[in-house]
């Protein structure tokens, strides 16, 4: 059967790295993102396990050095995604270079996220070249804590690396849960890592961040492709946290090795990372995809977006309001040139999910969610919009949640304080509209 032609919306052929996977169904994620980041207990140790991986540069056999692990054996997993044995697994160009970092994430059956980070060294032995690699596996997503403190710690090995890099990340990882920003997108995920990188690599092409930002909305099936692994993970968790004070519902696998290649055909909707050397040998898998309507494919590294030939292939189109597209893309442009353009980025996306949920908060706390009133109390030229977002699991799931919480919620705090401020600016407005007009003698 003829696959439907893929439409390039920047006039260039795809490009010739880029890769696409889905998983087969999985259970809806009745918590969300926010609820999938396990909450550390008390005297938890700061990882699960920490390898001292190497092999040579070229290829070979991996070996482990040294290792520690407080849970379960990690060695296969970890040697698959940071140092795997003769380069296979990420492609046959690919090679790390001397101090290059790693980040990706795993989930468990419960769909709780497990995160890798890792860093390597090149070291030249004899007439070889060695790689080594600090492999550190922890429930915590510490973005912006582990890569610095793995990088610092690889250039000063001691005798016995484990036992003293051990006691050095429990006195330098901070045991509680992670603060963040206190107007994130995604709280309780470090200082900024996910949102800056997905503006370092996305902020110049708004288009495209408004349409994954929308396709999310409407629950659609989404891959994300980059040629660096921990690049491709935190613009993956970047992407979900641009849902908020929504919490993607469905399936979330933020990198996908070559063991789960084979995943593709998912009937619900995801969002996928996948390493771009994994499509040089996958493309057909990937083409496949565009048969459906609802794929679509974005290159991290040029901003490039892919949908199928006719398929809507902008945020407009997707339905959201026109009105919130373009302030969204002046407040994008005026947050490059920002003093904090991560705090700016992610305000500028918060007030698309503002513009359209404000009204909730007229709606007492516990009680069933009126969705009549909330339409009548929303701009006309986003009801529309708001109808047929109604009707999905991502807004059934926020209102029962969010009606639930109640004022105690932290976790909305950001969200109210700027619907409180939207819902009086649109007072004020009304007010003055009704204003008796002074009508002279």
């Amino acid at each position: 059967m003829r696959m439907p032609a893929v439409l390039n919306l920047f006039g260039r052929s795809p490009p010739a790295a880029v890769s696409a996977v889905t998983a087969k169904s999985a259970s809806p994620m009745k918590q969300g993102i926010h609820s999938r980041l396990l909450p550390p207990e008390s005297g938890a140790s700061a990882f699960e396990a920490l390898y001292r991986l190497r092999r040579r540069l070229c290829g070979g056999q991996t070996s482990v050095v040294a290792a520690s692990s407080t849970a379960d054996d990690w060695r296969l997993r970890v040697v698959e995604y940071a140092l795997p044995d003769c380069c296979d697994s990420r492609g046959s160009d690919w090679q790390p270079e001397d101090g290059d970092t790693l980040c990706t994430a795993f989930t468990d059956i419960n769909s709780r996220f497990t995160f890798l980070f890792a860093v390597f060294t090149r070291l030249h032995v004899g007439e070889d070249y060695i790689v080594e690699c600090l492999a550190l596996v922890t429930r915590r997503p510490g973005f912006d804590i582990f890569p610095a403190l793995l990088r610092q710690l690889s250039g000063q090995w001691p005798v016995d690396p484990v036992l003293a890099i051990s006691q050095q990340l429990a006195t330098s990882v901070t045991m509680g849960q992670p603060t963040g920003h206190r107007d994130s997108q995604l709280p309780d995920t470090g200082q900024w890592g996910p949102a800056r990188e997905l503006s370092d690599r996305l902020g110049r092409c708004s288009d495209t961040l408004l349409y994954l930002l929308t396709a999310m909305l409407t629950e659609r099936k989404l891959l994300l492709v980059a040629r660096r692994l921990d690049r491709l993970t935190l613009c993956a968790f970047g992407c979900v946290s641009m849902l908020y004070p929504f919490s993607w519902e469905h399936v979330f696998a933020p990198s996908l090795s070559a063991a789960n290649i084979d995943h593709i055909g998912c009937l619900v909707p995801c969002v996928f990372g996948l390493v771009e050397a994994l499509y040089v040998t996958n493309r057909a898998k990937v083409d496949a995809n565009f048969a459906d309507r609802d794929f679509a494919l974005v290159n991290l590294d040029s901003g490039d977006l892919f949908v199928a030939d006719g398929a809507e292939a902008s945020a407009e189109q997707l339905g959201l309001p026109k009105r919130l597209v373009r302030a969204a893309k002046r407040s994008l442009s005026r947050s490059r040139s920002s003093s904090a353009p991560g705090d700016a980025f992610s305000q500028a996306l918060l007030r698309v999910t503002v513009e359209l949920l404000a009204p909730i908060r007229q709606q007492p706390a516990g009680s069933d969610f009126n969705l009549d009133a909330f339409l009548a109390a929303s701009p006309e030229s986003h009801r529309a919009f708001l109808r047929r977002l109604s009707g999905s699991q991502l807004f059934r799931e926020f209102v029962d949640r969010y009606l639930a919480a109640g004022t105690s919620e932290s976790h909305y705090e950001a969200f109210n304080r700027a619907a409180d401020r939207l819902l009086a600016s649109r007072q004020r407005k009304r007010a003055i509209v009704n204003l008796p007009r002074n009508i002279g003698r």
